[in-house]
């Protein structure tokens, strides 16, 4: 597997970010850089390219991630609620789970394990990391809040009495229950569609502007000092 490393140059204070290929001879001087480095000096990169609004996958990437789930949490409670005559009823409590925690979740879920990696080149091609994004993006963006949303919902109802919620035993009346009480089927579709779409999309610019501009065994190599890129 290729390796990032620092090619020490005028007594190890400046140097270049390269990869080295397996089998690859090695420069005279040089030392494996962890990721942390060089997730720092690539983010330093991205805040400092001109003109910044190219990067905007890195920039605003996670924060459009966010606001899919959030939109898609929202849709969903305000649907069960109305449906079950919550009106001002246990508004955060309902909202909470089904609305932030999504959102905290892609964004977080998202920067971890989909930019990180790209920006370490550890991904071996851009579809993998477009379908990985997208299954994340329609898993905790999506299905999460259609199914928290709904739960949370009914259980409050059941507090408050705004709801006849039937017996768990009775599969019937349950069934019959959850379509009158939850979001059409095709608005659902439409929705997981939409998050999975946008997760790829993301992703699939990251890993262009990646291979583009920052991945060092296709760029110019990137010269630093130990404060940083110059």
């Amino acid at each position: 597997m290729d390796k990032l490393v620092r090619e020490s140059q005028k007594d190890q204070v400046i140097g270049q970010m390269v990869r080295i290929k397996k089998g690859q001879e090695k420069p005279e001087a040089f030392r494996l850089m962890t990721d942390n480095e060089v997730l720092q000096m690539q983010m330093k990169i991205i805040f400092n390219w001109k003109p910044h609004s190219q990067m905007w996958p890195f920039s605003w990437g996670v924060g459009i991630l966010g606001g899919a789930a959030c939109l898609t949490g929202l849709f969903v409670n305000n649907i069960c609620r109305q449906k079950l005559h919550l009106m001002t009823f246990a508004r955060v409590s309902t909202f909470a789970p089904t609305v932030v925690l999504p959102a905290l979740l892609t964004t977080t879920l998202h920067n971890i394990l989909i930019t990180n990696n790209i920006l370490l080149g550890n991904f071996p091609c851009t579809v993998c990391a477009a379908t990985q994004s997208g299954a994340i993006q329609a898993a905790f963006g999506a299905v999460y809040p259609m199914i928290i949303g709904p739960l949370v919902c009914i259980i409050t109802a059941r507090k408050y009495h705004t709801y006849a919620v039937p017996s768990v035993r009775n599969i019937s009346e349950l069934s019959s229950f959850l379509r009158k009480t939850t979001p059409v089927a095709g608005s659902l579709m439409a929705l997981l569609l939409v998050n999975f779409g946008l997760g790829m999309l993301i992703s699939e610019r990251e890993t262009t502007l990646f291979t583009k501009y920052l991945s060092p065994s296709l760029a110019s190599p990137k010269e630093f000092d130990d404060e940083g890129f110059k």
